[in-house]
């Protein structure tokens, strides 16, 4: 989408509009900061309280803590995912104060920084962010999966015929969905709007005003 001219007659916003926006800016950085050590802190605790512990001989080919292991690894991708929508906000809110800034003049730096962007490689605090949600969800159904493997037919029982197949079902149609949601986000555009589509909506937003 090409981007529209400001009109020379629309008012600009004032230092004391700059500076709030600025200070919001932060906080909400620091918010989707917070959001990605949680999430890291979740997984942690979660694989720490799961894993399997000594001796094994009373979790082979126990049927109950195979679905266990499932059930609860598709809840921590609920919520994983749910964190990553609330993540994903921010980085929405945060954009369209950003397009705000650079259509009333009040920063250089979100202009400078797209046009740094187009002719050299510089990481994006929001893609690696998504690109950490990734790898926990992958992580989750990695571990689910490597438990199963090792513990669903060993021993004297054998937990092939029992009812966690069912509930590793749900965990891969959790995960999966997951997965695509993030990839959803990863692709050009995202579930972020475009900075041109922002940035055109405020100018048609400041003619209407003038």
């Amino acid at each position: 989408m090409k981007l529209l001219r400001a009109a020379p007659e629309a008012p600009k916003g004032n230092a004391e509009d700059g500076r709030k926006l600025f200070s919001e800016i932060n906080q909400l950085q620091n918010q989707q900061f917070t959001i990605c050590t949680a999430s890291i802190t979740l997984v942690g605790a979660y694989l720490a309280l799961v894993m399997p512990k000594p001796p094994y001989d009373t979790i082979c080919g126990d049927a109950k803590y195979l679905a266990m292991v499932s059930c609860s690894s598709a809840g921590a991708i609920v919520v994983l995912m749910l964190l990553f929508l609330w993540h994903n906000a921010i980085a929405h809110i945060v954009a369209v104060i950003s397009s705000y800034l650079e259509v009333c003049q009040l920063s250089d730096w979100e202009r400078d920084i797209h046009s740094f962007r187009r002719n050299n490689s510089f990481p994006s605090r929001t893609r690696i962010s998504t690109y950490l949600f990734l790898a926990l969800g992958g992580l989750l159904f990695l571990f689910a999966v490597g438990v199963t493997l090792e513990f669903r037919s060993c021993g004297a029982a054998s937990a092939k015929h029992a009812d966690w197949p069912e509930a590793f079902q749900w965990l891969t149609l959790f995960f999966f969905g997951y997965i695509a949601l993030v990839l959803a986000f990863i692709r050009p555009g995202g579930w972020v709007t475009k900075r041109t589509d922002l940035i055109n909506r405020w100018i048609e937003l400041k003619r209407g005003q003038s």
